[in-house]
């Protein structure tokens, strides 16, 4: 009896096939565009995720709070995120609103053609329909949105790319800028420091200096340390939400039935994320900086999904 060998998946030629994911991603777009048009002329007063962004914006530059009251979750990033968010916040409201979400699926589709050409770029193509038949449906629905979950899953797959080709300063310029714009950012960001101290140590110093000392370059010191303070306050809020997430608690309340304190939560996250970084360090001996880099990315992602106490359904991008 012959035996079984390895087979691949009937796919179409290499240009064909980088030709017809980028085609799907600009109807895509499209689509998302004409659907926020639709939105906004008929249905006015349905809230736009990113209106979070646009009104912590404006606030920055009248300084006004950006987290107050901390009893609501309408922003929940950094003040680079405000200050990053704004091109995007002036203007007529349909234009900008297209714009943003023109820019964020931009750069998503650019950074993931990016990362499917690690390896043998002869099936970049090929690997990048693919990739792109896997994450249309989710991205889809962050686009909608504009939400941050596309730029700071561009900023992570850059950062892996750079990573494979050991390129450490950009690797650091792309974890850096993902914290600015996203929290989570910071798991890759240590993960990445973990796996490879001597190339990304100092550098990650000088990225976590230039992180906390930018806004300072937008606004007086006492308004830009009143927003750290209020920014971690509000971080100790939210790490324990009251309503629930699609994360480890979600599972256990919603799935289970299994009630589990936040305090209980918050050690699993820990032991999780020790656990996280011991596979990422086998992965790391065993195979090359290119194998690593691919398991910096998908165990940080993988880590983020159950670990996170905010995951919702767009997080999954």
């Amino acid at each position: 009896m012959a035996s079984a060998g390895a087979k691949s998946l009937p796919m179409p030629p290499e240009r064909t096939s980088a030709r017809v994911a980028w085609i799907a991603w600009a109807v895509l777009l499209v689509i998302v565009c004409v659907g926020l048009a639709d939105k906004m002329a008929n249905r006015p007063d349905e809230p736009l995720t990113n209106r979070s962004e646009e009104y912590a914006s404006r606030q920055w530059w009248s300084q006004g709070d950006l987290y107050r009251p901390f009893t609501g979750e309408f922003f929940l990033y950094l003040p680079h995120a405000a200050i990053l968010y704004t091109p995007f916040h002036a203007g007529p409201d349909l234009p900008r609103n297209v714009a943003v979400r023109v820019v964020y699926v931009a750069f998503f589709v650019a950074a993931l053609f990016l990362f499917a050409g690690l390896g043998d770029r002869r099936r970049r193509g090929q690997r990048f329909l693919l990739m792109t038949l896997v994450c249309i449906p989710l991205a889809g629905h962050s686009a909608r949105g504009a939400q941050m979950n596309l730029p700071l899953a561009a900023c992570m797959l850059l950062a892996a790319v750079a990573i494979a080709r050991a390129r450490w300063t950009w690797a650091t310029v792309w974890l850096v800028l993902g914290v600015a714009l996203k929290p989570l950012g910071i798991v890759w960001f240590l993960l990445a420091v973990g796996l490879w101290p001597r190339e990304m140590g100092w550098r990650a110093a000088i990225g976590v200096v230039v992180l906390a000392a930018f806004p300072f370059a937008f606004g007086p010191p006492d308004y830009v340390a009143r927003q750290y303070a209020d920014f971690w306050h509000k971080m100790t809020v939210e790490s324990a939400p009251t309503r629930g997430f699609r994360d480890i608690r979600g599972l256990l309340t919603a799935g289970l039935g299994i009630e589990v304190s936040h305090e209980a939560l918050l050690v699993v996250r820990m032991l999780a994320a020790v656990a996280t970084l011991a596979v990422a360090w086998v992965a790391r001996r065993r195979w090359s900086l290119t194998g690593a880099a691919l398991a910096l990315y998908v165990l940080g992602a993988a880590y983020l999904m159950p670990f996170n106490p905010k995951t919702e359904g767009p997080t999954y991008t």
